[in-house]
């Protein structure tokens, strides 16, 4: 799940699109999508055809669509949102904070989208994001997860437990309490994954230890693994750059362009 986004071709617009399977008055464009205005029972052949058409042999472009993009998870956008913010906000990218979706659905116009893509070389050319917190794998160095402000820093929701890392450390809080309660934090720990399928947790840094069941290894593949993950743990606050953002900024400029190009709007999704 995430944020995806597309931009119509220009096809339909022009009037360059092979012939309709249907009589042209029934079909009608709701919110850049074209749709028959005939009623789905009795005319599901139509539907089908129509469908068939839109998708593959109305023109050129694979469902009408000039660019389609998955932009990012919703933890990738947050980091992607609260690293704009840290990059100067408002002030350097008013159209990426302000016309940038907070969920799915909504457009970006073009005149927006060119501003944007000005935005966005902007963004890349940045050379001080500040810092972030991640936890990481301390025998291979691999980055296991990262804070997102958005989630407080909660990277796990169980019935029973709330796991999260903030600067203070690893948490885990007591999923039943309101406030939650905190049953263990650390910024150097051990977990091992035990018989009964519970996690033990011990702390390197101070005198604490706690055991979850209901729980999978940190950083394991599979909910299963009880072989294949970290054993040492550490939470650690390290220097973040534009280029970690690449994978977001590489589609929203792909679907930017395209709303310049064809004069369409982007469409969130």
């Amino acid at each position: 799940m995430g944020l995806d986004a597309f931009v119509r071709c220009r096809c339909w617009q022009d009037g360059l699109t092979n012939p309709l399977p249907v009589a042209r008055e029934f079909v009608t464009e709701v919110e850049g999508d074209l749709c028959l205005t005939l009623p789905w029972e009795g005319s599901e052949e139509s539907h089908a055809r129509f469908d068939r058409w839109v998708a593959e042999g109305a023109c050129p472009h694979p469902d009408m669509e000039r660019a389609s993009e998955h932009i990012a998870n919703w933890s990738g956008y947050r980091l992607f949102q609260h690293a704009l913010d840290a990059g100067g906000g408002q002030i350097r990218f008013p159209v990426l904070c302000a016309r940038l979706p907070d969920a799915n659905g909504g457009t970006l116009e073009p005149e927006e989208a060119r501003l944007a893509l000005e935005e966005l070389c902007r963004f890349d050319g940045l050379a001080d994001l500040g810092t972030k917190t991640i936890l990481l794998d301390e025998d291979t160095g691999q980055t296991v997860t990262t804070h997102v402000a958005a989630y407080r820093g909660v990277f796990i929701y169980a019935r029973a437990y709330r796991a999260g890392i903030d600067p203070g450390g690893f948490f885990l809080w007591d999923g039943g309490a309101d406030p939650p309660t905190e049953l263990f934090r650390s910024r150097r720990f051990t977990q091992e994954a035990l018989a009964d399928r519970s996690v033990r947790f011990t702390a390197l840094d101070r005198a604490a230890e706690v055991t979850l069941a209901e729980i999978a290894p940190l950083g394991a593949a599979r909910r299963s693994d009880t072989a294949g993950y970290p054993r040492r743990l550490r939470v650690d606050t390290v220097r973040r750059t534009p280029q970690e953002f690449a994978h977001i900024v590489q589609p929203l400029t792909a679907v930017c362009e395209a709303s310049v190009e064809t004069g369409n709007p982007v469409i969130w999704c």
